[in-house]
């Protein structure tokens, strides 16, 4: 009304006695009027007298979002209790480390093929050593074993084996259901060097199907499938003999899959993905997808179907790719390389991430993405860790340890897994971080756990009686 100035109240608006009286009717009593009536001038963000649907929602969304965002503020991505080291003291860069079950073990295993049992306290409980297991091999000489380097390794846990990739083109295949490790198994000619692997097995089925995934120095993806993992993972011969049991790597006999020495597995080239070094393979059974990475510029992170049905997702990036990490919940993929950059993408856009997170001062050598907290967990060259938030998109904590030494031709690695830890890598030290959301303490006392409904006050023996939800009356 021009006269007036008043609006004229439309369809889907509410005066204030409107709005109080429907908040009445849905709480069932009337003693909150007053907070009502505060609510609604908050609400009521165009000073016009009513409320619309409209700012009641931005209303609403506007409060949950701040109240998240304090919540991420408060809470602690990693403990702030001091970081436990050790040191192997034999200057052996680690190449991967693996937390293994039944009975929970930290393994540590170097570049030279020591192999490190720890505790969760970072005592040393056993070593092994992949050169002089393999002493006990008399077909495999002294000169070659010894120059050989561990490339990557992995832990089946349904089969309790640890496989290690060699420089040597071989794959050595470790029992550690007891807790002497021994070779079992070592798969040797394998065309090319390989360099990453990673195993997937159906957690309903252990003795089922399953795959192991490894790209070599050429760029090419290789899948093993084994059968029945538990029974064997390759047929043993009727032999008096003891010891590793030597699997050639025959293409031609692995395809046919009919020779009684690969009974139990199948071979699958998936050819070339990459044309540099492969540095990271990645499966995701839900989409039936191989994930990989080289530092090639044209195909720095290749997402591709393994039926190879479906043309692939090739994202590229100026220096390439050294980590990432795929998300199929969050659906996000994650990506490190040595410009300093973390790049956030959507796996089926390969235009432009979605945001870039700067922060490091040095390449990005590995890059986690901690499902559970919603947080991006990236580690530098310069042992520098930092978390981010990933709807916020900012960085939450950033710790730097101490480790002894920190040689720049030194890769640092770093991994999360599903006991609460993080190991961290550099050279030949172990570090071990405590993660978990830490709640801050309480400033006041709390005298009940549930909210209060009601209290009271005696002046006479100046007391107070608080009165909770929970039916619990305090003094």
């Amino acid at each position: 009304n021009e006269e007036t100035g008043q609006v004229k109240q439309g369809p889907g608006m509410m005066s204030l006695q409107e709005f109080k009286a429907t908040i009445s009717s849905m709480l069932g009593t009337s003693r909150w009027n007053e907070q009502m009536e505060m609510l609604f001038y908050k609400v009521d963000t165009a000073c016009d007298g009513y409320v619309d649907w409209n700012e009641f929602c931005t209303y609403m969304l506007l409060q949950m979002r701040e109240w998240e965002h304090i919540q991420n503020l408060k809470l602690i991505p990693f403990d702030k209790r001091p970081i436990q080291y050790t040191n192997l003291k034999k200057q052996e860069t680690t190449t991967r480390t693996l937390v293994v079950e039944n009975p929970t073990r930290i393994v540590s295993i170097s570049k030279v093929g020591t192999i490190c049992v720890w505790d969760f306290e970072l005592k040393l409980l056993k070593t092994f050593s992949l050169a002089a297991d393999a002493v006990e091999d008399n077909q495999t000489s002294s000169r070659r074993r010894f120059h050989t380097w561990v490339t990557d390794a992995i832990y089946m846990r349904n089969t309790q084996n640890i496989a290690l990739t060699t420089s040597s083109r071989e794959i050595y295949f470790y029992d550690i259901s007891t807790s002497n490790y021994t070779i079992e198994f070592c798969l040797y000619a394998i065309p090319n060097v390989p360099v990453c692997a990673y195993y997937w097995y159906n957690k309903n089925a252990r003795n089922g199907h399953c795959k192991l995934f490894f790209g070599d120095d050429t760029g090419c993806a290789h899948i093993l499938h084994f059968y029945a993992p538990q029974s064997r993972l390759f047929q043993k011969p009727f032999s008096p003999q003891q010891g590793t049991q030597r699997v050639y790597f025959n293409v031609r006999r692995v395809v046919k899959s009919c020779d009684q020495m690969f009974y139990f597995v199948s071979y699958e080239s998936i050819g070339s993905i990459h044309n540099d070094v492969m540095r990271r393979i990645l499966y995701v059974p839900q989409s039936d997808v191989i994930i990989s990475s080289s530092m090639s510029s044209s195909t720095s992170v290749v997402l591709m179907d393994v039926k190879r049905k479906n043309r692939p997702y090739i994202f590229k990036v100026n220096k390439g790719a050294e980590c990432f990490d795929y998300s199929k919940s969050l659906n996000i993929l994650a990506t490190g390389s040595l410009d300093h950059l973390v790049r956030i993408w959507n796996p089926y856009v390969v235009a432009r991430p979605i945001v870039i997170l700067q922060g490091h001062s040095t390449g990005i050598c590995d890059v986690v993405i901690n499902e559970a907290y919603g947080q991006i967990v990236t580690y530098s060259k310069d042992a520098i860790i930092k978390v981010w938030d990933i709807k916020e998109q900012t960085c939450l904590q950033t710790i730097s340890p101490k480790f002894p030494s920190l040689q720049l031709d030194r890769i640092p690695d770093h991994g999360i897994n599903p006991h609460n830890i993080m190991i961290l890598t550099c050279n030949d030290s172990i570090a071990l971080l405590k993660m978990g959301k830490l709640e801050p303490k309480a400033e006041l006392p709390v005298t009940h756990e549930a909210a209060l409904c009601g209290a009271a006050y005696n002046p006479l023996f100046h007391q107070i009686v608080t009165a909770s939800d929970d039916s619990t009356v305090s003094v």
